[in-house]
């Protein structure tokens, strides 16, 4: 069985550490990335099943790095049932995201 990728984009190199060997322990693959353009430079060697994204980056920050993965993944289609968008915004809001 393959393990699940997850890659996690913070700046903070002690928390990416940590949450790195915690997955690793549940037998995950784990890549770090310290920057929004070094998580985007990691999407291009291969898609992760999950992101863990800090939205707070210094330069490239996490919305517009996860504005630019959603661009990319548009083309692509997604794994699973397509949501509509106005159910993802929904969705998003109830959950505390701004627009």
């Amino acid at each position: 069985m393959n393990a699940h990728h997850i890659l996690v984009i913070d700046d903070d190199r002690q928390l990416s550490a940590m949450l790195a060997e915690l997955l690793k322990l549940e037998d995950y693959s784990v890549t770090c990335a310290e920057s929004g353009e070094a998580g985007l430079r990691q999407m291009v060697v291969g898609e992760p099943d999950l992101i863990l994204l800090d939205v707070t980056l210094p330069g490239l920050g996490g919305f517009e790095v996860l504005e630019r993965i959603r661009e990319k993944r548009k083309g692509k289609g997604r794994r699973g049932k397509e949501r509509g968008e106005k159910e993802e915004r929904i969705n998003g809001l109830a959950k505390g995201a701004d627009e």
